[in-house]
């Protein structure tokens, strides 16, 4: 493939992983979730199963798009370091599957709640209880997830740094990003205060994530005939 469309494209999926991400949390899922209210989520899911699905399926998508990127980033970077790059891109597939496996907890909790034989079998308790572990495991899988996507964040940054392909800036935001996910993945394993706590999750993880990866996105897309000339040059 052209070297220029590998660039565009990989910047694309990047677009993609924000801008979906954004409308599948922010119109949908925190429509339906109210964490800490386990009897009004699970309301919010008996009420508004399309709601409910769609903002899980939406991550879905993102997830896919993420696949994209990793494939995007080896290939970018294989002239770099090829094991690096390739461990770069390892990383971010092994969190797209945990994160996966985190959304299927909804997807299957949805799938209780508005299955007849379920719910004639159980008490609205018993259903409530079980809406609260499926999204005490979705939590957890997430937290997991971004065990990992930190990593790849990290190594990215060192390869952002080491080829010049990209602005050092970035690759220095992307360090500061890669920390605060570190922070929050084992901030919340270890202290249920701080999982819970969604302003240090906007602290650590929210806004360095916007300011490097969104960043990191629009250079990809902008400069991607100047990435492209370079890798065609040193390859």
């Amino acid at each position: 493939m052209n070297v220029k469309n590998i660039v565009l494209i990989t910047g694309v999926a990047y677009a993609l992983v924000f801008g979906i991400s954004i409308i599948g949390n922010g119109f949908y899922l925190e429509k339906v979730l109210e964490k800490g209210n386990w009897l009004l989520t699970y309301q919010n899911i008996l009420e508004y199963p399309l709601t409910f699905r769609i903002g899980i399926s939406s991550w879905f998508v993102v997830i896919i798009c993420d696949v994209i990127v990793a494939w995007g980033i080896y290939l970018l970077f294989r002239s770099t370091n090829k094991e690096l790059a390739l461990l770069t891109a390892w990383m971010r597939i092994i969190f797209a599957s945990i994160y996966a496996i985190g959304f299927l907890q909804l997807f299957e909790l949805s799938t209780l709640i508005h299955d007849n034989d379920y719910i004639n079998s159980f008490h609205q308790n018993q259903l409530v209880t079980q809406t609260m572990l499926s999204i005490k495991h979705y939590d957890s899988y997430v937290n997991l997830s971004f065990l990992f996507f930190g990593l790849h964040i990290g190594l990215l940054a060192y390869l952002i740094l080491r080829s010049k392909l990209i602005s050092r800036l970035i690759g220095y935001a992307l360090i500061i990003a890669c920390i605060g996910y570190l922070i929050n993945s084992f901030g919340s394993f270890i202290s249920k205060d701080f999982a819970n706590n969604q302003y240090l999750f906007i602290v650590f993880v929210a806004i360095p994530a916007i300011i490097s990866e969104l960043s990191l996105t629009i250079f990809l897309i902008v400069k991607n005939k100047e990435i492209s000339q370079q890798l065609q040059e040193s390859n």
